[in-house]
């Protein structure tokens, strides 16, 4: 099977909406915006609890609210893949500003 190059695709999906990330899986591209300002703290609220076994379930729905690629293969992608709403939250997390770095530490 050939190699598909997304860079095309990718660089529509950032003109569409911003800033995103992006990966294959099986050939199959999966791209993410930046979660919104309601959609990040909905998912705030939901993982602050620190109840173990409501923190997948957040992870995958931050995920289906970002996804503007792929999302009609993304509920078998999580059962194929369970661990990656969790790595692809984490950089929701990033995208959205949660590596803010400040030039100085006074005050």
């Amino acid at each position: 099977m050939a190699e598909v190059n997304h860079d095309s695709k990718i660089e529509e999906l950032e003109s569409a909406h911003g800033d995103v990330i992006a990966f294959v899986d099986n050939g199959e591209l999966f791209a993410f915006k930046a979660p919104s300002q309601d959609v990040f703290e909905e998912y705030q609220i939901q993982i602050a609890d620190n109840d173990a076994r409501k923190k997948p379930a957040a992870f995958r729905v931050l995920c289906r609210k970002s996804c503007v690629h792929g999302k009609d293969q993304l509920e078998d992608l999580f059962k194929r893949r369970p661990a990656y709403p969790v790595r692809i939250a984490d950089q929701l997390s990033k995208l959205a500003g949660s590596e803010l770095e400040f030039i100085s530490k006074k005050g």
